[in-house]
């Protein structure tokens, strides 16, 4: 590790110094052991970082950067996701005999014009027009409502053309002879300013407003727009041979914003004269900005927070945090980390990100391609392991040479780890810090075009296999690659990628891949999935799937989650699945057909069964034997704990025995406060043993005796009958006495009268749904007490819920309702008018209409 932090000092130094220094120089300045600076050196220029003069005394100093480096190398990304849009630029330039026009596509602030400026200085480095070639630029949007005053700005004009012509006039056209002119916003010129361009972009001539004559220039067009809208014409777009869009800001990889906002903050902090530290959590903000105006936005949140610390600070060195960004940005918080610690930028930094250009090693496609040609060939890896191995060491070793950048390792580093430490924990997959590196440096060339040609068909056949053959490791490559492109924010990554990922784990996974498929059925949130990874992480390996299901799944639902995962491996070597229920053991039967081993289900699922299912499965056990012994040796141990707080009982007892007794005790369940509370169900005999009623007092704090006729043989207790009625308030008052509040009770009670008062409905309702009609009800009830501000008992309450719900179902079959015709007294009355009222919304519910007759019993009982 410590030769590569040397080797990085090494680079940096360099960049900084852009001298030319010897070995001892070097050995002087950095304070680095000759031996070490020598070998580095050596590396260096081998990578074609660094060229070595030869005559004595020996020195090295940075290679010159290529023509096209040094045009385009302040776009970031020009190697990266923006290749392909370099070399369309580039040959625009080169395309003989005078370059072809270029329009640009992309939003506002992604550097459109930035980028126009590049291609004019390439096409000046490359010889293709003059060193002093002009390069004019002109918005079409200021002319975008005068095609008069468009075509004097581009061709000129003659004295007399128009009003206030006194002289001719020059156009741009004119004044970029020779040179490049760049037309941006194209799309705010009209159909008829288009087409004015027709004639140059056709024959290369022009003519003045109000001439006839024609005149030759010379001028290549590099055309802007942030829209294909139909205001550009067909016509006007297919004489434009090349297109290139400009990705979004927030569609670059993040490694090229990382550069876009250090090039940023580099620039202000060389014309402030001042080193700015940047917070982690601001780089972090800034990097994952999403917002109108792209980079042109980015660069004014970074120039307004570097003038808000100007102003509040002092000193030599400045301080950046989200509190200096303006508050419309900085309501966008992200949860990515890419950036774990603050940077420091210092005044004397260039513009640039400096940064060694990165010597790309070729990516070893022909070894990947071997391997899975081989593959696919043998349909398994295991006919000639320790070839394969050998493959794929080469190919690791191949990938290992890349050079890790210094942004690699800011942005790369944290999120693999984190998510590596993800796999460890979830399938036992051991990791290091090589395998963060491994990846680092493999995320490396994910932008580049050395892998674009790779045969993307043969993948695809390669992954079938390999998902049919080995579904553990692909799933796990799977899982890591999605996490990869999800936590980094990378838009795709191609199928090359997850194979790569797949022989990596493939050659230091230590799971035997003859292994029976084990599996893990629960229901809960992740009962099944925290069993398995337990299991996994004890044994370093992945062993147990662990399958999550809804507390509320069917067994169909479970069969159909089970057989997704049989397709995809091979059930030649048998199945164990352990579930947490009974009922689930018969699934055996529906995946018969489906599995060619041998089969096994066992309704048992604790952390114990399953370290020991897979302890037997590793020593090479069959599932059956791993069954037998699993049945015989899993002990249960448990211990018991009595209560210091005595319970609540509720008994309730039936002549009819205790199957009513049942049915009951589920509805007073639904009805009371059942913390600390047992039911017991009996039947009449039982109460007649004073014994046993004895034993109960003792065990248990209070005792509600509910029967279903007065027990003759004991005066204790209340009748089903009388708890709906008054007598069970004081009853169920005294039973929850300090244990409930008022308003619990009150609940309580509403529940019971609603209950059983939907028991009688359900007999003398023949149309309406009696469950949602007495919720109706109760609500008209409700609204009805606090309005006259009185609570009706039970009993009244049960009363009201009878009359009111038997009342709209009678009005719904009478044939015409009856007017209002002569509304009472009692109608007209101010209490008549509030339940009124309060009736509508029942009334709309239901389309029926209360008349005065209904209504005037309504307000006798209410």
């Amino acid at each position: 590790m410590k030769a590569d932090t040397n080797k990085e000092r090494l680079t940096a130094f360099f960049y900084e110094k852009k001298q030319t220094f010897t070995t001892k120089q070097l050995t002087q300045e950095l304070e680095i052991p000759r031996p070490t600076v020598s070998k580095l050196l050596n590396e260096l220029v081998r990578e074609g970082l660094l060229v070595k003069n030869d005559k004595y005394p020996i020195s090295y100093q940075l290679r010159e950067p290529k023509v096209e480096d040094r045009c385009f190398s302040d776009v970031i990304g020009y190697d990266g996701s923006l290749l392909k849009q370099i070399i369309s630029c580039k040959s625009s330039v080169t395309y003989p005999p005078k370059g072809l026009p270029l329009l640009i596509l992309g939003e506002s602030g992604v550097g459109k014009s930035f980028l126009a400026e590049r291609v004019f200085n390439y096409a000046v480095s490359t010889n293709q027009i003059a060193e002093d070639a002009p390069f004019k630029t002109l918005n079409c949007a200021d002319y975008a409502r005068n095609e008069e005053l468009l075509s004097a700005a581009l061709f000129g004009y003659t004295k007399g053309s128009f009003t206030g012509a006194d002289t001719n006039r020059t156009g741009i056209f004119d004044e970029a002879n020779g040179g490049y002119l760049f037309l941006d916003e194209v799309h705010r010129l009209s159909p008829v300013g288009q087409e004015k361009l027709f004639r140059y972009l056709d024959k290369g001539v022009i003519s003045s407003l109000g001439s006839q004559k024609e005149r030759e220039v010379d001028v290549r067009l590099i055309f802007a727009t942030t829209e294909l809208s139909s205001v550009l014409l067909e016509t006007f777009i297919r004489r434009i041979p090349l297109l290139l869009n400009l990705p979004r800001y927030a569609e670059r990889p993040v490694e090229e914003r990382y550069r876009i906002i250090y090039q940023l903050f580099a620039k202000e902090c060389q014309a402030i004269g001042q080193n700015v530290e940047i917070s982690s959590n601001l780089y972090n903000l800034l990097i994952m900005f999403d917002g109108k105006g792209n980079i042109g936005t980015l660069k004014n949140i970074i120039r307004v927070s570097l003038a808000r610390a100007v102003h509040d600070q002092t000193g030599e060195q400045l301080r950046v945090s989200t509190q200096e960004v303006p508050n419309a940005y900085r309501i966008h918080r992200t949860n990515y980390r890419f950036v774990p610690k603050d940077i420091l930028i210092e005044s004397s930094s260039t513009h640039r990100y400096e940064q060694p250009m990165d010597k790309l090693k070729a990516f070893p496609e022909k070894k990947l391609e071997e391997l899975i040609s081989l593959l696919i060939k043998q349909n398994t890896l295991e006919n000639n392991q320790r070839e394969v191995r050998e493959m794929i060491l080469e190919l690791m070793k191949d990938i290992e040479k890349f050079e890790e950048s210094p942004h690699n390792v800011i942005i790369f580093h944290s999120p693999i780890g984190n998510i590596l430490e993800y796999l460890e924990l979830n399938y036992g997959f051991k990791f290091s810090k090589r395998h963060v590196l491994f990846f680092s440096k493999m995320l490396s060339q994910v932008d580049h075009h050395l892998i674009d040609h790779l045969e993307i068909e043969n993948h695809r056949k390669g992954l079938r296999v390999i998902k049919r053959n080995y579904y553990k490791i692909y799933k796990m490559s799977k899982v890591f690659v999605e996490m990869i492109r999800i936590h980094l924010d990378i838009e795709s990554l191609g199928d090359y990628f997850l194979l790569v990922a797949f022989f990596y784990f493939y050659y230091h996974a230590t799971a035997n891949q003859q292994l029976p498929f084990l599996v893990i059925i629960s229901h809960g949130v992740s009962t099944a999935s925290s069993i398995a990874s337990l299991v996994n992480q004890a044994y370093s390996q992945y062993i147990f799937e662990g399958i999550d299901m809804p507390y509320n799944a069917t067994k169909d639902q479970v069969l159909r989650k089970l057989r997704k995962s049989l397709k995809n491996i091979d059930t030649s070597k048998g199945i164990l699945v352990l579930v947490d229920m009974g009922s689930l053991i018969e699934i055996i039967d529906d995946i018969q057909e489906e599995v060619s081993g041998e089969i096994a289900i066992m309704n048992n699922i604790t952390s114990q069964v399953a370290l020991e299912a897979a302890n037997l499965i590793l020593q090479k056990k069959s599932i059956e034997e791993t069954l037998q012994h699993l049945e015989e040796n899993v002990q249960v141990i448990s211990k018991y704990v009595p209560s210091k707080e005595k319970n609540s009982l509720v008994i309730v007892a039936c002549s009819t025995g205790k199957g009513s007794a049942y049915k009951i005790s589920k509805v007073l369940k639904k009805c009371f406060v059942n913390e600390g509370v047992v039911y017991q169900c009996s039947d009449f005999r039982t109460l007649t043993q004073p014994e046993e009623m004895k034993r109960l007092k003792e065990k248990y704090k209070r005792i509600l005796l509910i029967t279903t006729s007065k027990n003759q043989t004991s005066q204790e207790g209340i009748t089903l009958q009388e708890l709906i009625n008054d007598k069970g308030e004081q009853v169920l008052r005294s039973f929850y006495k300090n244990q409930i509040t008022e308003g619990q009770l009150q609940q309580i009670l509403d529940r019971i009268t609603k209950e059983f008062t939907l028991r009688n409905l359900i007999e003398q309702l023949t149309i309406l749904n009696p469950a949602k009609l007495i919720d109706d009800v109760q609500e008209f009830i409700t609204a009805i007490e606090l309005e006259f501000g009185k609570v009706y008992t039970s009993s009244e309450k049960k009363i009201l819920l009878m009359h009111v719900s038997i009342m709209i179902e009678r009005l719904l079959l009478e044939n015409e309702q009856q007017k209002c015709n002569t509304p009472s007294e009692k109608c007209n009355s101010i209490q008549g008018q509030i339940v009124k009222k309060k009736l509508s919304v029942i009334e709309g519910k239901y389309n029926v209409r209360v008349h005065a007759k209904e209504l005037n019993l309504l307000l006798n009982l209410l």
